[in-house]
Order: C-alpha cells, then sequence, then structure tokens
C-alpha cells in the first residue's frame, strides 16, 4: 500500500512539475516586457505575465478604416496590475490611433492622464503567415493619477516586446 501511494505521489509531482513548466514556457513564448513605476522595476507574475487579445473591429465616426481594438494585460507578483488598451488602424503606424493605460497597485486605481505627458509608441507589427495572429512591440512613459482622490500622480513607465495577440476572423478580413 506504502508503495503505490509514493508511486501516485511521484507520478502526480511529475503531472505538476509538466504542467508548470508549459504555462511557463507559454508565457515566455508571449513576448518580453519590462515596466517601472517610479523608476522601481515591476517583477513580472512567473506563470502569466503578458495576456493580449484582439476585438472585432469597428468603423470609425470620422470615415476613417475600422479600428481593431487590442487589449493587453501584464500582472505583476505583489498584486501590480497593469492594463493597456490599443486601438489599431491598418497600416499600422509608430502610433495607436487611440490608447489607454490603467494600473492597480496597493488597492489603488491609477487612470492615465492624456496630454503630452502620456504616450504609447508601437515600435514594431507583424502579422503572422496565416494571419491568424500579429506581433506587437510597443513602448510607453505614462503619467498615471489616483483615480480616486487626484491628487497621487506616479510614471509608468515600459516597453513589450513581441507580443503575441491571437486574432478573430472578423479582424483579418478587415486587415
Amino acid at each position: 500500500m506504502k508503495g503505490k501511494i509514493a508511486h501516485l505521489l511521484a507520478i502526480l509531482a511529475v503531472f505538476v512539475f509538466v504542467t508548470s513548466a508549459n504555462s511557463q514556457t507559454a508565457a515566455a513564448n508571449n513576448g518580453t516586457c519590462t515596466m517601472f513605476i517610479d523608476n522601481q522595476a515591476i517583477a513580472l507574475n512567473d506563470l502569466q505575465p503578458v495576456v493580449a487579445t484582439a476585438a472585432e473591429p469597428s468603423p470609425t465616426n470620422d470615415g476613417g478604416g475600422a479600428k481593431t481594438i487590442v487589449n493587453i494585460a501584464v500582472a505583476g507578483q505583489h498584486g501590480e496590475h497593469i492594463q493597456l488598451g490599443l486601438a489599431l488602424t491598418e497600416p499600422v503606424s509608430a502610433g495607436a490611433a487611440g490608447f489607454n493605460v490603467s494600473l492597480n497597485q496597493n488597492a489603488t486605481t491609477y487612470a492615465l492622464v492624456k496630454g503630452d505627458e502620456s504616450n504609447v509608441e508601437i515600435t514594431d507589427f507583424i502579422w503572422s503567415r496565416d494571419r491568424k495572429s500579429f506581433m506587437v512591440s510597443l513602448s510607453f512613459d505614462c503619467l498615471m493619477r489616483d483615480a480616486a482622490e487626484g491628487n497621487k500622480e506616479i510614471h509608468l513607465k515600459g516597453r513589450l516586446l513581441r507580443v503575441q495577440v491571437p486574432s478573430t476572423p472578423a479582424v483579418c478580413a478587415s486587415n
């Protein structure tokens, strides 16, 4: 009986190790990320630091092309959560057609201060051959303000490199 329990525990340990290794590999394959809050580096969540999705494109009111919304979430090891939203139009240029950034840190929500103090620059955008996904790289430098009280400001700066974004059929068709 003890032998069977030891054998089952060994199998379970191997399963947990393989599952953990696969999760880390998947996260590692979704690009690299460096971020700083007030010049202090953010340690990223080891298992799933960056998650990116693309939403269905929607037409613009100004007669321009359809905008694809890309949402990128970054999780820190100490409860930080950064959400970047980009509105992209083809061809993708150095600037997003629109962007928004939010940050949750230590139970405080910070909102983006719009204007010259904040910018997001797309440094690379490449469609996969089958157009089922695309890879985006970007840098950002944003002034953030406490959303509830509005008096505390922080500086969020970073780079996301080679983040893989799965696409939908509607996004592929519009681009």
